[in-house]
């Protein structure tokens, strides 16, 4: 949506906590490098959503480019994307994917605020802090499905070009996610890059034959 809306405070480390939780959702068989959207998006977002109550039908339009790339409209329970971007993420091109993954984000972080998608100009803002826009959180969220904290920490040894290409998002779009992975202070020690089983973190230490959770503890045997 290219106007923005005042949505509950999150920060960024939240928002990318939200979208790994998501994705630890995927039944599609999708993997780490190959991360099929539309796939992730008909057959764990929308019966998840579903499950919860909220019934949200997909509806592809003619391409019209007056009109915002994709959005969402709570009120109706409708996802409305533009046939070439739902074309480029059946391609997945990049660009495509990035769209429908900022739409997943509108879906799993703000579908209870539905006054805020009434569309009406009421609602609308033309600025707002980044931890309180919805745009800025979707951005967050789309990010962080397509290049989780744990692939970028898997690949740190390669360049920003290298792990977009194997990831499919865009060079920039890697590079903003290496640099805010190897800021986080949870991962500065030397972290494999596994999950934990018991609290998710991706904090995973070798001690011995063993990796050891640095955030509860939990140890598991690597041998």
């Amino acid at each position: 949506m290219s106007s923005d809306f005042k949505v509950s405070r999150r920060y960024q480390d939240e928002v990318a906590d939200e979208a790994a939780g998501w994705r630890r959702l995927d039944d599609t068989g999708n993997g780490a490098n190959h991360f099929d959207i539309i796939a992730f998006l008909i057959e764990t977002v929308l019966p998840t959503l579903s499950e919860a109550g909220r019934h949200i039908t997909i509806e592809i339009i003619e391409d019209d480019r007056e009109l915002d790339k994709a959005w969402v409209d709570f009120a109706a329970d409708r996802l409305f994307v533009q046939q070439y971007i739902w074309d480029a993420a059946k391609r997945q091109e990049a660009f495509g994917r990035l769209v429908l993954a900022h739409e997943i984000g509108h879906l799993a972080l703000h579908r209870d605020q539905v006054f805020a998608f009434s569309r009406g100009l009421e609602a609308k803002l033309n600025f707002l802090e980044p931890s309180e826009s919805a745009e800025c959180q979707a951005n967050w969220f789309a990010e962080a499905l397509l290049l989780p904290d744990d692939v970028v920490l898997r690949m740190r040894h390669l360049s920003a070009s290298s792990i977009g290409t194997l990831t499919l998002v865009s060079d920039r779009v890697a590079q903003r996610r290496i640099d805010l992975v190897q800021g986080d202070k949870r991962y500065r020690r030397d972290y494999t890059g596994d999950a934990c089983s018991e609290c998710h973190n991706f904090t995973m230490v070798r001690t011995g034959t063993c990796l050891k959770c640095d955030t509860c503890g939990t140890t598991t045997d690597y041998s």
